[in-house]
């Protein structure tokens, strides 16, 4: 079922030293995202199928909450949901950690306000 990036993943992570402990496996295919580039103007546009990255909720941050403890930095990006990523950020705030956002890519309706307001830092795309 187009589970075999997501192993991919995992030995990557084991053969570089990342730590996957939190690393869980959703009942859907790896998500991916292509970036596409005019041939005439270099414009770009990103085309994301989620897949598993829709299946990691809130809950999931909220169980890897340990995880914060002692971190000084949390990078988020647009590849899950929403509210997955702003309890991420909310978590980093309460533990005093640093938390950057990246926008892209956009979804459907913009970037919630909440999110910007919850980041430390906000990386727009272009």
């Amino acid at each position: 079922r187009g589970f075999r990036y997501g192993a991919a993943m995992r030995d990557n992570f084991d053969a570089v030293g990342v730590d996957g402990t939190h690393v869980t496996t959703a009942d859907a295919p790896t998500g991916i995202a292509v970036v596409i580039v005019g041939a005439e103007d270099s414009t770009n546009s990103i085309v994301v199928v989620p897949g598993a990255n829709a299946e990691l909720t809130a809950a999931d941050v909220e169980d890897a909450s340990a995880i914060f403890d002692g971190a000084s930095v949390l990078l988020c990006q647009m590849e899950v949901p929403p509210e997955t990523t702003l309890r991420a950020l909310e978590l980093a705030r309460e533990n005093n950690c640093l938390s950057v956002l990246n926008t892209a890519p956009v979804p459907p309706g913009g970037v919630p306000e909440a999110l910007i307001r919850a980041a430390d830092v906000v990386c727009p795309n272009e």
